[in-house]
């Protein structure tokens, strides 16, 4: 298991569900970066298909949070009317 996957180990619970969203910055970005890999990379969601990929992988009710989180830590693109979310793609300086 490697850093990132460790300090998001913390936040799940026994179902590998986010129980609660962190507050230090770095178990924040674990949680969300965990949170962003249950979506299909090159698919594009509407808002109701990203609540409903959220609200499957956590367990203290506040899609909203965790998907605006996604979006403000850069790991998924919304469009300017909101309707429509990608994962955002990385590039080989992300991976560093």
């Amino acid at each position: 298991m490697d850093g990132l996957a460790e300090r998001a180990a913390k936040f799940l619970d026994k179902d590998g569900k986010i129980q609660c969203w962190p507050k230090r910055g770095e178990d924040k970005d674990a949680v969300a970066a965990y949170l962003a890999a249950q979506f299909q990379p090159g698919c594009v969601y509407s808002e109701k298909e990203v609540n409903a990929v959220i609200h499957a992988w956590h367990s203290f009710c506040d899609h909203t949070l965790l998907r605006r989180e996604l979006v403000e830590r850069g790991l998924m693109r919304r469009s300017p009317d909101c309707r429509e979310y990608s994962l955002a793609e990385r590039t080989e300086s992300d991976a560093l």
